[in-house]
């Protein structure tokens, strides 16, 4: 399901897609590089545009989580 989700553009300045082959209805957690948890977004339907604006630059992990599923996808911001 990981492969399944794409995140457009990545890096990125002031927002990003995050697109899905078929349907995902889930939670998403974003954390930054020390494993701190900036942003958190429940009952998340892609596609979706998510503004990265007032993120630091750096290397952050987006965790998606559903009933079924949990997967770790890696978004750079500058």
């Amino acid at each position: 399901m990981e492969r399944l989700v794409r995140i457009f553009p990545n890096p990125a300045k002031d927002f990003v897609r995050l697109s899905f082959d078929g349907h995902f209805l889930g939670d998403l957690q974003i954390f930054d590089n020390a494993g701190k948890l900036v942003r958190e977004i429940d009952s998340l339907e892609l596609p979706i545009n998510i503004s990265v604006k007032g993120l630091p630059k750096g290397l952050y992990l987006l965790k998606f989580k559903n009933e079924s599923t949990s997967f770790i996808k890696k978004l750079i911001v500058y």
